[in-house]
């Protein structure tokens, strides 16, 4: 009973508009994308005989704000634990989606779809090469400042 009335009261308020939804940003350009950002991802690749293995990965990749991008990251597939380096490139549009291509250290190279989300703070992500189940989530890393101590004596 009490089951029913809560998926009642989920169901109304969802009816109502009153769900979050995530809206990418009003305006956006590569100039958005700046700085390090965290990262994880997780899915599955099929390969050619319809066999799947599950993949997943944490990393950090660097925009120069100019298009271009760098890295590394640890890599797991179906168990096996690469890390490997990255380059790439990516464009984005006015409304915020985009791409983004990866060039690894093994000569891999791979292709997403990305959608820039509050103020560029975080960007959803899923590969779209053939074959690949993969997404994930890049969340912007704070950047300190540290002071260097003056040398001068105090009078």
């Amino acid at each position: 009973m009490i089951k029913s009335r809560l998926f009642a009261l989920a169901l109304c308020a969802a009816s109502m508009g009153f769900t979050t939804v995530a809206r990418a940003q009003d305006a956006c350009d590569a100039t958005t994308i700046t700085g390090n950002y965290g990262y994880s991802f997780n899915g599955y690749v099929y390969d050619r005989q319809g066999y799947s293995y599950f993949l997943t990965a944490v990393g950090v990749a660097s925009s120069d704000a100019a298009g271009n991008l760098s890295g590394s990251e640890t890599y797991s597939f179906d168990g096996s634990i690469i890390r490997h380096k990255f380059t790439g490139t990516y464009t984005v549009n006015s409304d915020c989606t985009g791409t983004a291509t990866l060039n690894y250290s093994d000569n891999t190279v791979i292709h997403f779809d990305i959608v820039i989300l509050n103020d560029a703070k975080e960007i959803n992500a899923v590969q779209t090469d053939s074959g690949w189940i993969y997404s994930g989530t890049l969340k912007k890393q704070k950047t300190t400042t540290t002071s260097t101590p003056s040398t001068t004596p105090a009078s």
